[in-house]
């Protein structure tokens, strides 16, 4: 597993939000503001999306969102980055 946290813009909630994640992907936006990527790219490894979630909580008294990436073998060792 692998966990992702991304701040978000304060008083952003959960169906704001656009989380896209695919085997080998991951697109986070904010629904309406297709300029306003958060994070988007071709992940260092593939995951199982089944088995992926995330929502919206606090960090550090920030909003952001927290994304758990289960990660795929022979992936689902130390990856040097998120995305590739």
């Amino acid at each position: 597993m692998m966990d992702v946290f991304v701040v978000v813009p304060e008083g952003t909630r959960a169906g704001e939000l656009v989380v896209d994640i695919q085997a080998a992907h991951l697109d986070v936006g904010i629904k309406g503001s297709p300029d306003q990527a958060l994070l988007a790219g071709a992940l260092f490894g593939k995951v199982r999306t089944s088995e992926c979630w995330w929502v919206v909580t606090e960090e550090d008294g920030s909003p952001c969102l927290h994304v758990q990436l289960a990660k795929m073998p022979p992936y689902d060792k130390l990856w040097g980055n998120v995305l590739a």
